[in-house]
């Protein structure tokens, strides 16, 4: 399916463009998963920490510290997150324990199949 245009400033001449539903809608996705990612990024890229870190040593549970995470899918693209320790803290305990659930249901998983 095709669009024609009726071009009358240029000479009577048609000019024919190729169909731009798939392109359009393409682009609606794009925006839309682009703005999500932006609204969810947007908490963590905050303010400058130095403040709300004036008096405290690092070891606080309260201090904010900012890592850079890389972005899955790009070789170079960083994002800088912020945290205070304690969320940090509570992420490598997540993290670690989610590792040890999937550890046991596998090794469990392979004593009931007989290996």
């Amino acid at each position: 399916m095709a669009f024609v245009i009726d071009c009358d400033n240029l000479n009577d001449q048609k000019l024919i463009l190729p169909s731009l539903k798939v392109s359009v809608v393409m682009r609606l996705i794009t925006l839309v998963a682009l703005a999500a990612l932006s609204a969810v990024g947007l908490p963590a890229m905050a303010a400058a920490p130095s403040a709300d870190n004036a008096g405290l040593s690092k070891d606080d549970p309260n201090y904010v510290r900012c890592r850079k995470l890389e972005v899955t899918g790009s070789l170079v693209r960083k994002t800088r997150v912020c945290k205070t320790n304690a969320e940090w803290q509570r992420l490598a305990e997540k993290g670690s324990g989610d590792a040890q659930e999937i550890f046991q249901r596998n090794l469990e998983g392979a004593s009931t199949n007989g290996n």
